[in-house]
């Protein structure tokens, strides 16, 4: 009987450990975790409702810093703030979040570019589409872009590394 209060003590000591690691990124009053099979989940709902806090930060300093579309030019309000480096390979909640990490973009750019049709390229600031896309006509609404370089748009050096982190 010692050895299996031994080896539940050590368990709930681990867990501790990770409560302790993942407190120190997140708010304790956000944490809420499901523990299944020895492994972590921070509980969705928590997750989503962390996300959604610094969402609307993100799109407002991603608007003030380009103010329309970099690659289209069109209006703020029929755009969405992209992120270079997709939230769910950030790794934190706040990396996700940083400016630097956004870009501005009409809504049919934003799902082509989250889709990886086409990439910036961080050396020239030009966009580059795959060639599949390039060679579907269903595309050239979005195709035309191809080529168009963005440097008098992306300036910001932290942005440019993130470009070249996914290029």
């Amino acid at each position: 009987m010692n050895v299996i209060s031994n080896k539940i003590k050590e368990k709930n000591d681990n867990l501790n450990i990770e409560f302790e690691k993942l407190s120190k990124e997140f708010n304790r009053e956000e944490l809420n975790f499901v523990f299944y099979n020895d492994k972590k989940y921070i509980h969705k709902d928590i997750e989503e409702s962390v996300k959604r806090k610094y969402q609307d930060k993100f799109r407002q300093g991603v608007i003030k810093t380009y103010h329309t579309c970099v690659i289209s030019d069109v209006n703020k309000t029929v755009c969405q703030a992209a992120h270079i480096i997709p939230y769910k390979d950030c790794f934190n909640t706040f990396k996700a979040f940083e400016i630097s990490n956004g870009l501005l973009l009409r809504n049919d750019l934003h799902t082509s570019y989250d889709n990886g049709d086409f990439k910036i390229n961080p050396d020239t600031l030009k966009i580059e589409f795959k060639s599949n896309i390039l060679e579907d006509d269903s595309y050239a609404e979005l195709t035309k872009y191809e080529g168009q370089c963005l440097e008098d748009k992306i300036t910001n050096l932290a942005t440019i590394k993130l470009l070249r982190d996914v290029y």
